[in-house]
């Protein structure tokens, strides 16, 4: 009997940690039968699916979450019904309906008749540092209409799926998870924190804390916030008409003006200072640095400097 607690732990918790259930972790079958339960696992790329079907029972416990999993979980109600809460908040869920929650606190599962739920993790719903708050009310039924709809039928759909379709499809599946679940929030929440700004303050300061990497580009931003490369240019559509990729070149050409424009640096070359903030090609430099500015590096650092003795690119 000890096992299925656990289970739910570990599932919860990702592979990181496989002890995943802290001591305070407890389980109770309700009702004279004996328990039976099962659990079925699935990922696409970073995102995980994992469906837990269980006789009349409650579990209790705030499973260890590993370093790759998302702290805002998604139980979704697929068969019978469910009690959730935290002692604070608590819902109850019917079959289609689905509601958030945060795994880095203590929550409670329970029912009293025969129930399935599918639990979604998405990396790049929930904060991007581990002490953040999650940006959207939690143990609230996010109801059965419009995308809180399309998104249960969708989850219930890919992940009895999975084995059958192409990964690019259930990748481009999971995006539109996103996508629905950040339209039902918006509509079920519409006092809540506008998570896409949040989510592109916090890629931005990462852009910012990284420019001078060369390898910095949406795939590798991608990879950092468990997302997908559709994703991360989705959050800064519509952001000053800028992509991500204009929007790292233009702080890196920035970078090279605040350095070209200091005397200290003035025994640095145009170049070293353009290799310096990440840029691996002198030409493109010199093309950005003059659509930016409306004049050549050099010449822009002369109108600093009065006498610049550097080797200088024209």
């Amino acid at each position: 009997m000890r096992v299925w607690p656990d289970l739910i732990s570990r599932l919860l918790a990702g592979s990181s940690h496989t002890q995943g259930c802290q001591q305070a972790c407890t389980f109770k079958p309700i009702g004279p039968t004996a328990f039976e339960g099962s659990i079925t696992c699935g990922k696409v790329g970073a995102a995980r699916f994992a469906r837990v079907a269980a006789t009349p029972s409650t579990y209790r416990g705030q499973p260890t979450l590993g370093d790759e999993l998302s702290p805002l979980y998604v139980a979704l109600q697929t068969r019978g019904g469910s009690l959730l809460g935290d002692g604070t908040s608590q819902v109850a869920l019917s079959a289609s309906e689905w509601t958030i929650f945060d795994a880095r606190r203590p929550f409670a599962i329970s029912s009293d008749q025969p129930t399935e739920l599918i639990f979604i993790n998405l990396p790049g719903l929930g904060p991007a540092r581990a002490q953040d708050p999650l940006a959207y009310p939690t143990f609230e039924s996010l109801g059965t209409s419009g995308s809180a709809r399309i998104f249960s039928d969708l989850v219930t759909s890919l992940f009895r799926e999975l084995e059958h379709v192409d990964e690019a499809v259930a990748m481009t599946s999971v995006d539109n998870l996103r996508i629905l679940f950040s339209d039902a929030c918006r509509v079920r929440f519409p006092r809540a924190l506008q998570f896409v700004e949040t989510q592109r303050r916090t890629v931005k300061e990462y852009i910012e804390r990284h420019l001078a990497d060369p390898e910095l580009g949406p795939a590798s931003i991608a990879r950092e916030f468990g997302m997908s490369v559709r994703q991360i240019h989705r959050i800064f559509k519509g952001t000053c008409g800028e992509t991500i990729g204009e929007f790292i070149w233009k702080r890196r050409i920035h970078k090279c003006a605040e350095e070209l424009r200091c005397a200290g640096n003035a025994v640095n070359s145009v170049t070293a200072i353009a290799f310096r903030w990440g840029f691996s090609s002198s030409p493109h430099f010199s093309r950005a640095f003059k659509d930016e500015f409306g004049q050549t590096a050099s010449d822009y650092r002369r109108t600093f400097l009065a006498s610049p003795a550097v080797s200088e690119l024209e």
